[in-house]
């Protein structure tokens, strides 16, 4: 079974994980910079912010079936796991496995309660649940749908307070085979997400 992407920057793991990785390093690297004359000026602007916060929900949800569902048996899934720095993330929904394909059908919902992630650019604290549905399979594409009303989060980006409650998510999480030309598109709080 082809195990999702992990958030983590200590991941000793090369591949899906490590372009996670950089994705999200990449994403808050397009923030911007502090300005000599105006060093209280913001360092990542909204577009910054929001692409950070898709970037770390994605890497969550994605650490969350690894650790808990990746390797396992496929089918209607119900449990309720330990976030890795707080919270808890209810995950229900199923999950399927072709193994003449290779491909892993995802209709699952994570109900997330004071779920924390972190990275050397953010801590994010998320509430409310998050559908993710699509497919991945073993040369790499993923075409995986994000979708949530009710969510929120809060904690830091780069440094600056960041804080959204009641939200729409919708987001596209796509790569061509062979890990190439990995992207995600939508909406975080009615604002564009591209990266």
């Amino acid at each position: 079974m082809v195990a999702r992407p992990c958030p983590t920057r200590s991941q000793s793991r090369i591949g899906l994980g490590a372009l996670l990785c950089l994705t999200v390093l990449g994403a808050l690297s397009a923030c911007g910079e502090k300005s000599q004359s105006n060093a209280s000026a913001a360092t990542c602007n909204q577009s910054c912010q929001d692409n950070a916060t898709s970037a770390a929900t994605i890497g969550l949800l994605s650490f969350a079936y690894n650790q808990n569902l990746a390797g396992k048996a496929v089918g209607k899934q119900d449990l309720t796991a330990n976030c890795p720095l707080g919270g808890t993330a209810h995950i229900t929904g199923t999950n399927g496995y072709d193994s003449s394909t290779g491909i892993i059908t995802l209709d699952m919902a994570f109900d997330l309660a004071a779920c924390v992630a972190t990275d050397s650019g953010y801590t994010l604290s998320f509430n409310g649940v998050v559908k993710q549905s699509g497919t991945l399979e073993q040369q790499g594409q993923i075409s995986v749908a994000y979708s949530g009303s009710s969510f929120s989060f809060n904690g830091t980006i780069q440094g600056e307070a960041v804080s959204e409650s009641g939200c729409n998510l919708a987001l596209q999480e796509m790569r061509d085979s062979n890990d190439t030309n990995y992207r995600v598109n939508g909406l975080l709080c009615g604002r564009a997400v591209s990266y």
